[in-house]
């Protein structure tokens, strides 16, 4: 676990092994690659967060909850019951995937400027402001 309660900054890749993963930050900026091993993960940022390079997560249930979040790079989740949520504004500049599972994506307004590609499960994407999607593809592999 890690938990702070002020403006977090990595500059360099963080990496965990198998296990459940709690990270929760008032705000967070990740320079580099977010890679996290197999297990229950749960993300949060009260304030903002941004993540710089690749974010990856292995099987489990993942939770990320942000008020508002930037992913410059891809975003992979693995299979398990994913969620994504955001109260204020979330912009995905790259990729986003999930595994097999029910994911459920929430935010206030959102912008996918790549793919959002769903795997098999029962999604529900959920957008109480604006949004913009580039291309929405469910069930892939």
């Amino acid at each position: 676990s890690i938990t702070a309660t002020g403006r977090a900054v990595f500059n360099k890749e963080v990496a965990t092994g198998s296990g459940d993963d709690t990270l929760s930050f008032a705000a967070v900026e990740f320079k580099d690659n977010l890679i996290l091993g197999d297990g229950n993960t749960s993300i949060t940022a009260t304030d903002s967060a941004l993540f710089s390079g690749v974010v990856t997560t292995g099987s489990g249930d993942d939770t990320l909850s942000f008020a508002e979040v930037e992913f410059k790079d891809s975003l992979t989740l693995g299979y398990g019951n994913n969620s994504i949520r955001a109260t204020g504004s979330a912009f995905f500049e790259q990729s986003v995937t999930t595994g097999s599972g029910e994911d459920i994506f929430e935010f206030k307004d959102v912008y996918f400027k790549n793919d959002l590609n769903l795997g098999d499960g029962n999604d529900d994407i959920t957008i109480a402001g604006n949004a913009i999607f580039y291309s929405v593809g469910w069930n892939v592999s």
